[in-house]
């Protein structure tokens, strides 16, 4: 592994590798170089502030790339391509707002409300873990908070409605219960857990809700 030193913010992993972002902005990584551990890949990459995976749930851990958020707003990826790597080949320069990743893909949704996706299954619309052609960019620019089990995407917005889209994703937003007072969201491999407002919790599962 790498000589870190002094001045690492915060540390990210996938599933065989590590990201260290520094008080510097730079990065350091180590471990599968296949899965963002080769150190070339991110040798000129500066002004980083967050890297994805988070690694707050289980699809997450198993996501073999990294995306890195820059203070600028654009992103940088890399690791395998299968699983999300070239995302920022997609999104340029364009200012991102949000970036999520789930077990096969990686996505990314700009200021203007344009999602990007990219991952293992994006040419097969049948088998897509991150396609979201039928929501419109007008819902896409109003989400403040999304989460990624290993085979959807689901968001909050502004109204606290949400959105829910990929290839294991139910029709929540005709879900009357979830048209409104949605706070907070969290998921697991499998399952994404929505809460209420009023303290109410509501699953969706591979299976159903």
């Amino acid at each position: 592994s790498p000589t870190l030193a002094l001045g690492v913010t915060k540390v990210r992993s996938n599933y065989g590798s590590y990201a260290a972002i520094k008080s510097d902005g730079t990065v350091v990584v180590w471990g599968d170089l296949a899965r963002g551990g080769n150190a070339s890949s991110v040798s000129s990459l500066t002004n980083v502030i967050e890297i994805y995976p988070l690694g707050v749930n289980s699809g997450e851990k198993l996501q073999r790339c990294f995306v890195a958020k820059k203070n600028d707003g654009t992103i940088s990826s890399w690791g395998d391509s299968a699983y999300g790597a070239d995302l920022s080949s997609l999104t340029g320069t364009a200012v991102i707002s949000h970036v999520a990743v789930n077990h096969y893909s990686a996505i990314a949704i700009d200021n203007a409300g344009n999602f990007y996706g990219d991952g293992l299954y994006g040419n097969d619309i049948n088998t897509n873990y991150y396609d979201a052609k039928g929501v419109s960019s007008n819902d896409l620019s109003t989400i403040t908070k999304i989460s990624g089990n290993a085979g959807s995407y689901t968001a909050i917005r502004s109204d606290g409605s949400v959105l829910n889209w990929g290839l294991w994703a139910k029709n929540l937003s005709s879900t009357d219960a979830l048209k409104s007072g949605v706070v907070s969201i969290t998921s697991t491999y499998y399952n994404t857990s929505v809460l209420k407002d009023n303290g109410d919790v509501y699953t969706l599962s591979l299976i159903h809700i």
